[in-house]
């Protein structure tokens, strides 16, 4: 589940430094002279070449475009004499080439049970550029500020802080790590305050290194220990090793339309369902950042939708929950219910399109149903504050802030979608709870994306 956050988040990218000279610049002159892509097609090509990360440099005469492999056709390679079985094998070898420098430089860091490979791109993962110490504390643990710039500071938990290099002693210094939670500390006038944890994990050992790491260059993978390996619900799932993110989604039809956020699929290469044991491929019908809703579509008309709610706004203080599927790495696959209200009729800073809710919310619940005693769809869950940002921004970690776009919103946003045109159901004026209940675990599927 995406958050929604006051700043920009820094997402933290690690480009292996392991790939040689194999790929320093292999470049081709004289094949296919234009190209069709998704975003558009490129023609009066000159020259292609492949960079040292993979991707694929397009030149266009004195401009060029650059392209993930995956992207461009095998035909469209073929021509300028590029091998994609080949630059893939290679690149993949010259990472496992490098597995014993990185463990030695400590690229391989533990948190929560996950060895994460920090040469490469992970999502849970974030770069802090300019901090400072505030006080080192025992067991390699130290109060950090995040923002030396403002006047008050605002500290935050690091733990295994060693791992902050190249911190010198002194200064400013930058360090990536991973948001665990809050440990409470009392002050010095006796208050108690709870201050966000960062995690900087300790260092992997040879040994600790899972095959999906080792062998198939996954960003991360469940940490094996002598006993073995410590499997997350999600490595179980057919072709976990290219997983990127998860969520949920709903029906709004029984013929396979489907409303998620878009922050799930956004930048996935492969959408699919699941339902119970089943996986369904999933096409993007229509997604919008801005809003951040998303339509998918699944091949049949036997499923169980959820009635959109009026076009009147619900009422401040109005009962609601959600069914979803929040942190399946530890949680499971199965729908997890958790209820709340409604306490604002707008969301952050006072954005029209969105309420504040209280219903607890976990990353997996992002694209879910917000869903009203009637048991029609209210909103759709898009995120909450980053508790990190706010400590910054405030001073103190929000407690349960968490917003849903409202279906006003969705409505609008589905109104274009001739396909959709008399299947949405509307609100029953009554119905039972457990009607309402049963209907809306049936609705609920889980989304997974691909790279």
């Amino acid at each position: 589940m995406q958050r929604i956050y006051l700043l920009p988040r820094l997402k933290l990218t690690f480009v292996p430094v392991v790939v040689a000279f194999l790929f320093s610049l292999s470049t081709a002159f004289g094949g296919d002279t234009s190209v069709h892509l998704e975003k558009g097609d490129i023609t009066g090509i000159t020259r292609v070449a492949v960079r040292k990360d993979g991707k694929v440099t397009i030149y266009i005469g004195s401009s060029r475009r650059i392209v993930d492999l995956d992207k461009l056709p095998a035909e469209f390679l073929k021509s300028w004499g590029i091998d994609t079985n080949a630059v893939t094998a290679s690149l993949k070898q010259t990472y496992i080439d490098g597995i014993e420098k990185a463990l030695e430089a400590g690229k391989f860091r533990v948190v929560g049970g996950v060895v994460y490979d920090l040469r490469q791109e992970n999502r849970d993962w974030i770069l802090y550029v300019s901090s400072k110490l505030l006080e080192k504390l025992d067991d390699d643990e130290a109060l950090v500020d995040l923002n030396p710039d403002r006047s008050n500071a605002v500290p935050v938990h690091i733990l295994h802080f060693s791992a902050a290099v190249p911190w010198k002693g002194e200064g400013r210094f930058k360090f990536a790590g991973v948001s665990t939670g809050t440990t409470k500390f009392k002050t010095k006038d006796g208050k108690i305050v709870a201050l966000q944890d960062i995690d900087l994990g300790r260092a992997a050992e040879r040994e600790e290194l899972p095959d999906a790491i080792l062998k198939d260059a996954a960003p991360n993978a469940p940490l094996v220990s002598h006993e073995g390996t410590h499997a997350s619900s999600t490595a179980k799932l057919p072709q976990a090793e290219q997983l990127l993110d998860y969520g949920t989604a709903f029906f709004i039809t029984d013929d396979g339309y489907l409303v998620t956020a878009d922050h799930v699929i956004r930048g996935i290469h492969k959408v699919r369902v699941k339902i119970g044991t089943q996986f369904y491929d999933a096409k993007v019908v229509k997604n919008d950042q801005k809003v951040d809703l998303a339509v998918l579509k699944i091949d049949g008309n036997s499923f169980t939708a959820l009635p959109l709610a009026g076009k009147k706004d619900p009422d401040l203080g109005a009962d609601v929950f959600t069914i979803g599927f929040p942190n399946p790495d530890v949680q499971g696959f199965e729908p997890k219910y958790t209820d709340g209200r409604i306490s604002s009729l707008s969301g952050i800073r006072d954005d029209p399109s969105k309420f504040q809710i209280t219903v607890p919310l976990q990353p997996g619940n992002s694209g879910g149903p917000l869903i009203n005693r009637f048991g029609a769809v209210d909103g759709v869950v898009v995120g909450s504050l980053n508790d990190a940002v706010m400590l910054v921004e405030s001073g103190s970690v929000p407690q349960n802030v968490n917003y849903a776009v409202k279906t006003s919103t969705l409505r609008e946003f589905l109104t274009p979608i001739h396909e959709l045109e008399g299947k949405l159901l509307t609100q029953s004026s009554s119905r039972k709870h457990a009607d309402v209940m049963k209907r809306a675990q049936e609705s609920v599927v889980m989304v997974l994306g691909y790279k």
